[in-house]
């Protein structure tokens, strides 16, 4: 597959957005205190800024455009963070340093910087709870990024890392409310998800919902592979998660909405039964 398939395409409209392949080729010649004034402040990588309902949204490149076209399972989060941004990069430009084609690079950028850092964990337990590795035929969905990696496509509601006052972008403001969301999200996602329609969708958490529910909607995914009412696997729902896989230990606090918890986990477990 060549480097624009590689990169997923994107829907018409957004001839105003530059092209993803230009800031992939700054990482080439970026050093290492490039590359960390990059993830703190975006300047040479800053794909787009605008003003936005009380403060400003940033939206940065970082190599996260290769699309597995044949994965079985898509795995959607609502952004990169600045974590996997730093990921992503230092694994594109140690890709230039061994000198690898773009798409090998892209490649290896997205699988080593997906929902990488303390969020992974987490995430590999809510998907063996529920039963994903007897789909996919795994031992653990461990090795979605490893040596299972070709059945999986990990992505975002928002392809690259978005910013909102400086800081990663957690939902506010909504989609429905500002043109800069409303644009990326059908630009990269809705091309994703006319490649990925035969697949199984995972929407980590509410937020990615309201995102994305209709982009998946409107292009034909049948409900029945659409795995919602999951919790995001962010330090701030660890409580949750806990208590969604059984290992909390105590009773929940209040921030615990234990009869909705309850009776999304029973629905999650009996759609993935009749995957």
């Amino acid at each position: 597959m060549g480097i624009d398939g590689l990169r997923g395409g994107r829907s018409a409209g957004m001839d105003n957005i530059p092209d993803p392949l230009d800031f992939l080729r700054r990482i080439e010649t970026m050093s290492a205190s490039d590359i960390a004034r990059e993830v703190k402040k975006p300047s040479a990588l800053l794909m787009e800024r605008a003003a936005a309902r009380q403060g400003e949204l940033e939206v940065a490149y970082a190599p996260f455009d290769h699309v597995n076209g044949s994965a079985r399972v898509v795995i959607v989060g609502i952004t990169p963070g600045r974590t996997q941004m730093e990921a992503a990069i230092n694994a594109a430009k140690s890709g230039y340093l061994m000198k690898l084609p773009e798409e090998k690079i892209l490649e290896r950028a997205k699988v080593h910087a997906s929902f990488s850092g303390d969020m992974r964990p987490d995430l590999v337990a809510l998907l063996d709870f529920i039963g994903m590795p007897r789909v996919l035929g795994v031992g653990s969905t461990n090795e979605l990024w490893g040596r299972a990696a070709s059945l999986v496509h990990f992505t975002s509601a928002l392809r690259y890392p978005t910013f909102f006052n400086g800081e990663n972008y957690n939902g506010t403001p909504r989609v429905g409310s500002d043109p800069l969301l409303q644009r990326h999200v059908k630009a990269w996602f809705g091309a994703e998800v006319a490649a990925l329609k035969d697949a199984i969708f995972v929407l980590l958490g509410g937020k990615v919902e309201d995102f994305v529910l209709p982009v998946l909607q409107a292009g034909g995914v049948p409900d029945g592979r659409i795995i919602r009412g999951f919790f995001h696997p962010s330090g701030a729902n660890r409580e949750r998660v806990k208590y969604f896989l059984g290992t909390l230990g105590k009773p929940p606090s209040v921030k615990v909405d234990r009869e909705k918890t309850d009776r999304n986990r029973e629905e999650i477990i009996a759609k993935v039964s009749a995957l």
